[in-house]
């Protein structure tokens, strides 16, 4: 049961984020739009992202069938970050010597820090959105992303 729904979570999430990002084209423009929707439709939620909290429930000393279903849901998701990554190196929106694999850590380290930050925190959301474009430029990636809207719209200040 829990694989279906690690499967189910992640396919609906890859499928709402090609959704939302299908609009726009190929390369550092849609890796933006994925990268908003995720933040603020799944990230920026009172319980958070699954793939988030995956690496937060379980520890890594608790092998097992639920651990390995987690790693493969968390693997799915960086995947699909890869793929839009490396289209946005291949449009040359991200210098070719960026390393993607790389990249997807820093984009998951920054969900994972903003939803802590500002989820748990009730910190505003202004300061991170700056810190994000600031880290994404290590990569030579200028992001404009806007992560405000949805959930994040009804409060100024997020909390539990």
């Amino acid at each position: 049961m829990a694989t279906e729904i690690l499967e189910g979570y992640v396919g609906r999430l890859i499928d709402e984020a090609r959704g939302f990002s299908y609009a726009v084209p190929l390369g550092a423009e849609r890796l933006t739009r994925i990268l908003e929707f995720w933040v603020r439709e799944y990230v920026l939620v009172p319980r958070g992202c699954i793939i988030l909290r995956c690496v937060l429930e379980v520890r890594s000393e608790q092998k097992g069938w639920l651990q390995e279903e987690m790693q493969a849901a968390v693997e799915r998701w960086r995947l699909f970050l890869c793929e839009h990554v490396d289209e946005a190196i291949q449009q040359r929106h991200i210098p070719q010597e960026a390393v993607g694999g790389r990249l997807v850590s820093d984009i998951l380290g920054f969900a994972l820090a903003l939803h802590h930050e500002c989820v748990f925190l009730g910190q505003p959301l202004s300061y991170h959105t700056e810190a994000f474009r600031a880290a994404m430029l290590r990569h030579g990636y200028s992001v404009f992303a806007d992560f405000s809207g949805s959930w994040a719209e009804r409060s100024e200040r997020l909390h539990w």
